[in-house]
């Protein structure tokens, strides 16, 4: 192994985010390109073509910083001759309005959201200080004689073997009493219940079923993903939507990884119950059944692209007919009249926290006519999309 592949593997190792030495192969930026370009359009730094680009004008003893797109860092560095890419990695932790305003910003669709945050929570959460001085610890371990890089701005649950225990009664007790409790806490959770579950969460905890006070910070991690496992399969058994679930499950899983203290991991372990039980909850009080469930995902998730009747017939492997007369005896709502009441909610949150004009954010919900957004948002909130967003400040 040459010193290039041990600094790749040290970094790797250290930080858990992507690392690419670059020694000429196309075929590997285009790979990189395939799984951390999300948006070609938007992210053109990252393609495989200005990669390239990029590579191969570095200079000798500089790490250049560079915010990619959509809020990712990376940071470049060459090391005896070879590109060297470190990243991607966030920096912040996903913040629901200011990721949608940032894709209003960049004129991606608002139903593109959910996507960009399975993409964005994908990724670890780091300063880019902290990646600096662990490049900076692996160049130095490897080679010592090396003068210090300058940094450029680019702009533009615990183990153990209790077998020996099982055959007691005591044993057996303890095990029936720990199902039991997780039975009481996931039963809780199914109902949408938070307040429930949370208490059923501390019990669990008193009775060390799930240790959430543990000195052993690696021991409670794990513990918080765990409950993270259970709560993302009664998600899905309730019906919430599975890109949901997932984007829930990575939002969370990136700040275990983030955290820093036990006292994060049991604030941690407080929020994903809570957001688990909160997408529940909606489902529940939606009592929609599994057909018109299956079409009202579908449209929100795709509520910026041109719907019609036929499209979403066509996706759900039904006729257009039966699909406008099961949807409209289940929901009281025609799909065009739901697709617009969707729309114009998704609007009604841009309006109120961004300062994009009116015409940017009925673009960004999928409506191609101003005029007719500003008739159909009337019809919904008695006002007009202004009048709404003056009267909401």
């Amino acid at each position: 192994m040459d010193t290039v592949d041990m600094l790749v593997r040290f970094i790797s190792k250290s930080l858990d985010i992507p690392v690419l030495a670059w020694k000429g192969q196309a075929g590997e930026l285009k790979d990189f390109e395939k799984r951390h370009c999300l948006f070609p359009s938007r992210q053109q730094q990252i393609t495989a073509q200005n990669l390239e680009f990029l590579l191969g004008a570095m200079k000798p003893q500089i790490v250049y910083e560079w915010e990619v797109p959509l809020k990712l860092h990376m940071l470049m560095f060459l090391f005896e001759g070879v590109p060297v890419l470190v990243g991607p990695f966030a920096e912040i932790a996903w913040d629901e309005a200011l990721f949608s305003r940032l894709l209003l910003e960049q004129g991606i669709p608002a139903d593109q959201l959910l996507t960009y945050k399975m993409y964005y929570c994908g990724y670890m959460l780091l300063s880019v200080q902290a990646v600096f001085q662990t490049i900076w610890a692996a160049l130095e371990a490897l080679r010592p004689d090396l003068p210090e890089y300058a940094r450029r701005v680019l702009y533009g649950l615990p183990g153990g073997d209790e077998s020996h225990h099982y055959n007691t009664p005591e044993a057996l007790a303890r095990i029936e009493e720990r199902y039991r409790r997780e039975n009481a806490f996931l039963q809780c959770v199914a109902h949408g219940n938070t307040q429930g579950a949370l208490e059923a969460m501390r019990k669990m905890g008193e009775d060390n079923v799930v240790d959430f006070k543990s000195a052993n910070y690696q021991a409670m991690a794990a513990n918080v993903t765990s409950v993270r496992t259970m709560l993302r399969k009664t998600a899905e058994r309730m019906g919430v939507h599975v890109a949901v679930v997932d984007a829930i499950s990575l939002d969370f899983a990136q700040r275990t990884y983030a955290s820093a203290t036990r006292h994060a991991l049991s604030q941690i372990a407080k929020e994903q119950i809570v957001a688990f039980c909160e997408a529940i909850r909606k489902v529940r009080e939606d009592a929609l059944p599994v057909f018109s469930r299956r079409a009202v995902d579908y449209i929100s998730l795709c509520m910026a692209e041109p719907l019609t009747v036929p499209k979403i017939a066509e996706a759900l492997g039904i006729s257009p007919g039966y699909l406008s007369h099961r949807f409209r005896e289940e929901t009281g709502f025609t799909v065009t009249q739901y697709i617009a009441k969707i729309r114009c909610t998704k609007a009604a949150e841009l309006l109120l926290s961004s300062d994009y004009p009116v015409q940017d954010v009925c673009q960004n919900v999928g409506f191609l006519d101003n005029n007719y957004f500003v008739k159909v948002f009337k019809v919904q909130y008695g006002m007009t999309p202004t009048e709404f967003r003056q009267k909401g400040r």
